[in-house]
């Protein structure tokens, strides 16, 4: 629309005015609002969501940092030294209304939206070896499909390499140079020696690792026993690094599975039923047992059933330090889709713990809304239908693993906050903070506050999402979430200040990723000491006898 004579008067008299306050060395540059080569982002007009509180606000970024939130950002005169062109172009656009200004300032309209920090997800598998076979996302499709999906931060899990921690750290190395978002790693943890306990310093006091995962499954691959769990949660303690558990008796599954063939059922169903909920929960209420003899705290993995929530939930009532992930997989599916009659179709559902039956999701859900699950995650592991068919006759040799790195966010919103099971605050706190809280890297991640990276979404909550195979961003050939819609759309993804999803397009390159370093003891080791030292108090021990004279 073309502007008025009185529009266009004022505008006269404001360049005029602001040339005559300029130096003069500006002023009389051909260079005035010409477009800068740093990189500056203005969010107007959004509802700024944090996990502790919400405004509307306006979010200025520049260089990939979060630099200022308040409610109308003006940039002062101070400031025009520095950034005088950016400052032209930000005041024009606002005066003309302009949406984007040259290449230096890009000004984002976010009104009626919430800005929120970028999701971060805690369990992943990209280039995953595993079951004779490779996860087909690496890391750079996967984090594709993240950063379409509002993910801006993962952290995958190396696994050793024939148990040297130090070997798969490298080669998780070289895996990830093709990175195009924020990264972290847990390490895996699948035998011990002396070797294995100096490995274990290494990684975190020098490559960034504050948590190791033990697996209490997969029998004669990734298995290790109490024993081994015991001396790596002590070494965890020590090294103020969290431990990990898959959780599922691993012994007991193995006569499931045993029992299943023998009665004929080698089809996806059989998966589901060698390793029933009640082996879940029994493992995990060993693993908080055990982590409570060792007073250190334990983060619970991929928790799929009530049996296995319940015993998070009666240790923190207890005062214990357990953590419970819930998956995006368990929270919106149940275990039907095993007893398909299509096989391709059931086989992608196999993952471990298995889907639960119904019910367990809606009960996943209300300790979500309550506080006794503290985040979700998604075990995004992909295995295409031509993979998943390796057990056409043999379900034990299914590749175990579905999507959802691109989907959680999406799908947590639709089904917790759309469904009023939580609020926008609580699903900020579910999706990223508590996550960067937990592995002890914030408020550089999870937080939309000066200082913090800018890994920033735009989520309109009157749009609408629908999920697909042929739209998704993975390169697996299925979607377990086929089909599926909803409301709460990520318009907008912002990672380390570039904007890489708007319009729905991807503007991603491989190698701009970068590796963040986790440091050791986050709040979870709080007073751990303290309660050590009141254990020792309280032992009335060792008792003075008198010798015998016989």
């Amino acid at each position: 629309m073309a502007m008025g004579l009185t529009s266009q008067l004022l505008l006269s008299l404001f360049i005029s005015t602001l040339l005559l306050l300029l130096p003069s060395s500006l002023s009389q540059s051909n260079q005035f609002c010409d477009a800068g080569t740093s990189s500056k982002l203005l969010i107007k007009g959004g509802t700024v969501v944090n996990a502790h509180h919400q405004q509307v606000a306006d979010v200025y970024v520049e260089d990939g940092i979060i630099v200022a939130i308040n409610p109308t950002i003006t940039v002062s005169f101070t400031l025009l030294s520095t950034t005088t062109f950016s400052f032209c172009s930000f005041l024009l656009s606002n005066f003309i209304g302009i949406s984007q200004v040259g290449d230096e300032v890009t000004v984002i309209d976010a009104t009626g939206k919430f800005v929120m920090p970028g999701g971060i997800d805690p369990h992943t598998h990209l280039e995953f070896e595993f079951m004779d076979t490779e996860t087909v996302d690496d890391f750079f499709s996967g984090q594709a499909a993240a950063l379409a999906g509002g993910t801006t931060m993962h952290i995958d899990f190396v696994i050793p390499h024939k148990g040297s921690l130090t070997a798969g750290f490298e080669a998780y190395e070289k895996k990830a140079k093709k990175s195009c978002m924020d990264y972290g790693f847990h390490m895996a943890i699948t035998k011990w020696d002396e070797t294995v306990s100096r490995e274990m310093e290494l990684m975190v006091k020098e490559k960034g690792i504050n948590s190791f995962k033990f697996f209490m499954a997969y029998k004669g691959a990734l298995m290790i026993n109490d024993e081994l769990l015991l001396e790596g949660f002590k070494k965890c303690k020590s090294l103020g690094a969290l431990a990990m558990v898959h959780a599922e008796n691993g012994d007991a599954v193995y006569e499931g599975q045993e029992k299943m063939i023998e009665l004929g059922i080698t089809g996806p169903e059989g998966h589901a039923l060698s390793r029933p909920a009640v082996l879940e929960g029994e493992a995990t209420a060993r693993a908080i047992r055990l982590a409570d003899f060792v007073n250190t705290p334990l983060y619970v993995v991929h928790v799929m059933s009530i049996d296995a929530m319940e015993e998070i939930a009666k240790a923190r009532k207890s005062g214990q330090r357990v953590i419970g992930e819930p998956v995006a997989s368990g929270l919106a599916l149940d275990e039907s889709w095993l007893w398909h009659p299509d096989f391709e179709t059931a086989a992608k559902y196999v993952m471990s713990p298995p889907i639960r039956k119904r019910g367990h999701d809606k009960a996943l859900q209300a300790a979500l809304s309550t506080g006794v699950l503290q985040l979700v995650g998604t075990d995004h592991c992909a295995f295409n239908s031509t993979q998943k068919a390796l057990g056409i006759d043999d379900f034990r040799k299914i590749p175990n693993g579905v999507n959802g790195i691109e989907e959680r966010m999406h799908l947590v919103w639709d089904i917790m906050v759309e469904s009023g099971q939580i609020s926008v605050t609580d699903y900020v706190r579910l999706t990223s903070t508590e996550c960067a809280r937990i592995f002890n890297i914030y408020p550089r991640k999870g937080a939309i506050l000066p200082g913090s990276d800018a890994d920033i979404i735009i989520l309109n909550p009157n749009s609408t999402f629908e999920i697909t195979a042929k739209s998704h961003h993975s390169k697996l050939d299925t979607n377990v979430y086929e089909g599926r819609s909803g409301k709460g759309k990520i318009e907008v993804t912002i990672a380390g200040g570039r904007v890489v999803w708007e319009n729905n397009e991807l503007k991603v390159a491989p190698g701009t990723g970068r590796y963040i370093k986790m440091p050791p003891f986050s709040y979870l080791f709080n007073g751990i000491d303290k309660k050590d030292a009141f254990y020792l108090n309280s032992l009335q021990a060792p008792v003075k006898r008198a010798k015998s004279n016989t």
